[in-house]
């Protein structure tokens, strides 16, 4: 062996590690988050899926319930252990982008992928949050590394650096094994449960699909005479059949839902507001100084792409969805979702790994060292702080006073909520049932616990953890088919709610009789009462 292919496996071997060290450290510090803060709202009311399992459901398909479901029964029902698959597929994605980096670039440019990833907020909030991200960036990544080894395979130059062959994947001598890669037979079968796993995470899904076919249209076109292709189509459709299954057993009403909350509504008018509200977010999302190099990377990419495969390729991929959820705010008030487009911005960390190993050996060195650094510690100094606050109050007490008034400016009714508390877990009223002997009368004597709106309903339902059933009597969302009316007919309700009295018996006085004030329960943090839940009884409930 000689020297330069020595030394290539040497610096390989210290990247790689470098990489592994990375993924560790920030594994941990997402691990040590989502163990000392509360659950949100959305993660709240998402519980209940975990919690009791099903083919699929209203808000989301299974995936991310299903492992999450597998956690809690091998962990115990807590905050950690629900969000552990999350904490441990995000890493899983980090990895999988160094791989597919490394694959169409080098080394050094798949480093500095994981790095730069790896500051952006809304992905590092992604791998410590309950939610349908995490499985879907993961599989997400996996099929489109699947993909580059099927558009892109490599091939040993003479220098003993691995380099992209250019030849043709459609043509049959690719299925040949080339020191030691899996058959193209086997990366078909590969990207065929890679994709299906991806719809299993998220409707998404269809993007993906887009950005391959407009791909392969555009230049290479052969594989549409490769069988490859339609067995990963088959595969993949087996892998959506409990979604398939489960809409249809209910009027395709998940389908319905999520499609039409970015369809135009019939009084079509264009809100030039919103559009330019899913910019600001995007950018406040990712973090604006890597939300515009960012976009840099994906002009710079459909430029590139006219002649180079792998830059077209990363226009394709990042395409669809943000150009849809972002022109779609122009008709659909699609509010806060500015994550919904993170899927496509993630494949072009690839191309700006590339630049910034670029601009690192040209000289700017001390540049990019600073920009790194005070991005990773702006972002991991914000989340420690938000931390400390979600689960202390500090702000409130020790927070510059204008600031702090904004803060307070959310208000419900008789209450003015800090909107941390959204991640705060109401613990108190847990208390309250044990202490009443509560939870001991659900079921067969008769109680159940309604709630106002499916937000609240998560959070209740969190807190009491799963010990007593929980009915939304507002929109009620997922909950539909978390709580069966006909089951309850006839029983008592424990109505909890954080607004006033008038408002309480408007919720329930057409669904029970006999209602009245029970008691208030106070939701403390630090000692400090934070808002107030207001309980309330009523009988015989019907529908």
């Amino acid at each position: 062996m000689n020297n330069k292919k020595m030394s290539l496996i040497k610096s390989t071997n210290t990247t790689t590690l470098s990489v592994i060290s990375l993924v560790g450290f920030f594994f941990i510090f997402r691990l040590a988050l989502a163990l000392c803060t509360g659950l949100g709202t959305g993660e709240s009311y998402y519980f209940r899926g975990a919690y009791d399992v099903a083919l699929s459901y209203l808000d989301q398909p299974p995936l991310f319930f299903w492992l999450s479901h597998l956690s809690l029964k091998l962990f115990g029902l807590n905050t950690l252990a629900l969000r552990l698959p999350d904490v441990i597929l995000f890493s899983g994605t980090t990895w999988v982008l160094f791989l597919l980096a490394r694959q169409l670039f080098n080394e050094k440019s798949a480093l500095y992928t994981v790095i730069i990833f790896n500051l952006s907020a809304v992905y590092v909030i992604d791998g410590i949050w309950f939610q349908p991200d995490a499985p879907l960036l993961f599989f997400w990544a996996v099929s489109l590394y699947v993909l580059a080894k099927i558009f892109f395979p490599r091939k040993e130059g003479e220098s003993g650096k691995f380099e992209l062959d250019n030849s043709d994947p459609g043509k049959s001598d690719s299925d040949k094994s080339d020191s030691g890669k899996p058959k193209l037979f086997w990366l078909w079968v590969l990207l065929g449960v890679g994709i299906g796993l991806t719809g299993l995470s998220k409707y998404h899904v269809v993007f993906f699909f887009c950005g391959m076919v407009l791909f392969i249209l555009t230049r290479q076109i052969k594989l549409l005479k490769h069988p490859g292709l339609y067995m990963a189509f088959i595969i993949c459709g087996l892998f959506f059949l409990p979604i398939l299954i489960w809409n249809y057993q209910h009027d395709w009403i998940s389908i319905k839902f999520q499609s039409s909350r970015a369809v135009a509504q019939p009084d079509f008018t264009l809100h030039f507001d919103w559009f330019l509200r899913s910019f600001v977010g995007q950018a406040l999302w990712l973090l604006p100084w890597i939300w515009i190099p960012i976009v840099y990377e994906f002009i710079r990419s459909y430029k590139l792409g006219k002649t180079d495969q792998k830059y077209w390729f990363f226009f394709c991929m990042a395409l669809f969805p943000i150009v849809f959820f972002t022109l779609a705010t122009l008709w659909a008030d699609l509010s806060y979702h500015f994550h919904w487009q993170s899927v496509g911005y993630m494949i072009l960390f690839i191309p700006l790994g590339a630049t910034i190993a670029k601009k690192v050996e040209s000289g700017s060195r001390r540049l990019i060292k600073r920009w790194l650094w005070l991005s990773g510690i702006f972002l991991y100094a914000l989340l420690i702080v938000a931390a400390f606050q979600v689960q202390t109050g500090f702000w409130q007490k020790y927070g510059p006073k204008q600031l702090n008034m904004s803060v307070n400016s959310t208000v419900s009714q008789s209450n003015i909520i800090d909107p941390t508390m959204d991640s705060y877990d109401y613990t108190d009223l847990l208390t309250y049932f044990e202490r009443n002997r509560l939870l001991q009368q659900s079921g067969g004597s008769g109680k159940f616990v309604g709630v106002s709106n499916w937000l609240l309903a998560g959070k209740v339902d969190w807190a009491l953890k799963g010990k007593i059933p929980v009915r939304s009597f507002e929109e009620r969302r997922n909950y539909i088919y978390y709580f069966n009316d006909e089951d309850y007919l006839g029983q008592d309700v424990i109505f909890i709610t954080r607004d006033d009295e008038e408002k309480a018996f408007s919720d329930v006085q057409d669904n029970c009789s006999n209602f009245k004030k029970l008691d208030d329960v106070p939701i403390t943090r630090k000692g400090k009462v934070e808002l107030v839940l207001h309980l309330y009884t009523c009988q015989n409930f019907h529908i």
